[in-house]
């Protein structure tokens, strides 16, 4: 008994020298470089007039696969405001007869429609927003380490890059720059891209059951400020898929656009169901080419019945594996439109997340 114990602390504190190898390498990679060598070969900003409509704004973002975007006024790009996905949200509440929730904890109370939705500007966000001016700028001279830093002890998904010359942000960085950084700099050069994911998700997450009403799930999200919930089987917890802050997007452009009625009291899993049907048929049509959102805004079908639930098959999904490498989890987490892994047990069960952030701060701490 003794000699077993005293084997998993010998294994622990090998595995805490090599975690702490594997992070000071990543620290040394960024320590004397600047920010310019993170940035994508394009700029990852999405630039908009303060009284472009809404959902012409919103239609961008989705073709674009970006969560954030810059609002400019007058003729001077310099002077921005900002714009993310959670604003979206308390427009949501304030302007279609959905529950006020920034004053009233009270689900029935109902705010009332002053306007047609399609007439709403940026500037009308703006108003109402409170996360507009709540974004981080970096120097263009900034080291790649305060970047690092910053998404390691802040739950940013991206930063601004300030072009002091032009004295305007001129480009963002996002978390899967760094990561794409990190693969292709260290690729095969450090093993212990190899250790285990095991200690690495981050527990306690939030979820929705599948008889949820889509309110009630945008309402959870804006509260807890996620861009995405996994939506599980009520009686027994499994994991049927995932509805993000860019599903609703294509929802609510389709509303726009063609009149789609999106009835706030419906179950979630219906529209989960009509956008990966959609998906599904783009995918046959276009020969497996990868999908994309702004396939929705050309379809004038909405004449689909709901299926029986299976949606498991997303690669935002993995099952529990203590094989699973820091290596492959990065490269999945790369191509992850939520910029998440739901970890899943061998029952199917929401085990926890795996983020850019979990993963690194185990790393920094142990």
């Amino acid at each position: 008994m003794e000699l077993n114990e005293t084997n998993k602390l010998n294994d622990k504190k090998k595995k805490n020298r090599l975690c702490g190898k594997l992070i000071y390498s990543i620290r040394d990679l960024f320590m004397l470089t600047y920010v310019n060598s993170l940035l994508p070969i394009h700029n990852n900003i999405l630039l908009v007039h303060i009284n472009l409509p809404f959902h012409i704004g919103l239609k961008n973002l989705i073709k674009n696969q970006l969560y954030f975007l810059l609002i400019y006024e007058k003729d001077i790009i310099g002077h921005v405001n900002h714009f993310v996905l959670l604003d979206f949200f308390i427009y949501f509440y304030n302007f279609l007869k959905f529950p006020d929730i920034k004053n009233s904890n009270d689900c029935n109370t109902i705010t009332k429609k002053v306007s047609d939705p399609s007439e709403f500007t940026f500037k009308d966000i703006l108003n109402i927003s409170e996360n507009s001016k709540d974004f981080k700028i970096f120097d263009s001279n900034s080291k790649c380490i305060e970047v690092f830093d910053h998404f390691l002890n802040f739950n940013d998904e991206h930063i601004y890059i300030n072009d002091k010359t032009k004295s305007m942000i001129s480009s963002a960085i996002k978390k899967k720059d760094i990561i794409y950084y990190i693969l292709m700099n260290l690729k095969g050069k450090y093993s212990e891209l190899n250790l285990s994911i095991n200690d690495c998700i981050k527990k306690n997450t939030t979820t929705a059951y599948d008889n949820s009403s889509l309110i009630n799930v945008l309402i959870k999200m804006q509260k807890k400020k996620l861009y995405f919930i996994p939506i599980v089987k009520k009686d027994t917890k499994k994991y049927i898929d995932y509805f993000s802050a860019n599903d609703f997007l294509a929802l609510y452009c389709k509303s726009i656009s063609e009149k789609w009625n999106i009835n706030p009291d419906k179950e979630v899993t219906y529209f989960i169901s009509l956008l990966r049907t959609k998906e599904k048929e783009m995918k046959e049509k276009q020969n497996n080419i990868p999908y994309s959102y702004s396939d929705l805004l050309n379809k004038n079908d909405l004449n689909i019945s709901k299926s029986v639930l299976n949606f498991s098959e997303n690669n935002e999904m993995i099952k529990y594996n203590k094989e699973l490498t820091i290596k492959e989890s990065l490269k999945k987490l790369f191509f992850s439109k939520i910029n998440a892994l739901i970890v899943l047990n061998e029952s199917n069960n929401v085990k926890g997340f795996l983020t850019f952030r979990s993963l690194f701060n185990h790393l920094m701490h142990s």
